[in-house]
């Protein structure tokens, strides 16, 4: 009876963090996981989430193994790292969405809103969303540089996600460049 073959890891990663308390003390399981095999890679609980932590861990995680491209949330420190390790780096786009989300969400909520701006902010977001439902990097540029053109006019609730999506836009759109 032969035994199952292992396959191999496809190299295309999502990087993670859950909080735990144990013992009425706080700490984190930080892991990696293949994102194309849904398996784990690696994992372990750690007192922090400092810099140091998350890029030790990451260099043992991805030692030996081949590597394409890590996604992960949009914590600032992650770009650093991912640099610094020269790794590709995919910023999760749904993790934006989380962001710009809770955001607008009390506005949405709000009964002082008109009935009319909510359907505007609505709109916006998804004109947003429509810069990443391509796998044509020209597409999304175009789209990305339309709302760029008539930010003057859009509310600035979302300038600052725009103008994140313009400086983040590699990091954002690496799966077009990379299939």
């Amino acid at each position: 009876k032969s035994l199952p073959i292992e396959p191999k890891l496809s190299g295309y990663y999502c990087y993670d963090e859950q909080y735990l308390k144990l013992d009425g003390k706080r700490f984190y399981r930080i892991n990696l996981i293949d994102s194309v095999l849904d398996k784990p890679v690696g994992e372990a609980i750690v007192n922090d989430l400092e810099y140091d932590t998350v890029k030790s861990f990451l260099e043992k995680a991805i030692s030996g193994i081949p590597i394409h491209a890590i996604t992960t949330d949009h914590r600032r420190e992650y770009k650093s790292i991912m640099d610094e390790l020269k790794i590709n780096h995919q910023l999760c786009i749904f993790h934006l969405y989380k962001m710009i989300g809770k955001e607008i969400s009390p506005k949405l909520n709000s009964k002082l809103i008109s009935n009319s701006n909510k359907i505007r902010l609505c709109i916006l977001f998804s004109e947003i969303k429509e810069i990443f439902r391509t796998f044509n990097i020209d597409i999304a540029i175009y789209r990305l540089n339309e709302l760029l053109n008539k930010i003057s006019e859009i509310p600035k609730i979302f300038h600052k996600f725009i103008l994140k999506i313009e400086d983040d836009f590699e990091r954002l759109t690496l799966f077009m460049r990379d299939g």
